[in-house]
């Protein structure tokens, strides 16, 4: 996860395209990924968001996830 905390220290709180897209602060990673599983309890324990759309839609990476036989997360 070290490419995800990288993302956070770096870009936390960044806007792009005037607001199309936006990379949550490190502090708020709890709080996102409680809104995210209060809507989809079976990834509780599983994601961890690290940011958002215009339309509100969350992006997450979830640690069940794998390609190639491995973690992508």
């Amino acid at each position: 996860m070290a490419g995800l905390t990288e993302l956070l220290t770096s870009f936390g709180g960044a806007s792009f395209k005037h607001g199309l897209y936006r990379i949550i602060h490190a502090s708020e990673v709890a709080d996102w990924n409680a809104r995210v599983c209060l809507g989809f309890p079976k990834f509780a324990g599983r994601i961890t968001s690290f940011g958002y759309d215009w339309q509100g839609t969350a992006f997450a990476t979830d640690t069940w996830r794998l390609e190639l036989g491995s973690n992508q997360s």
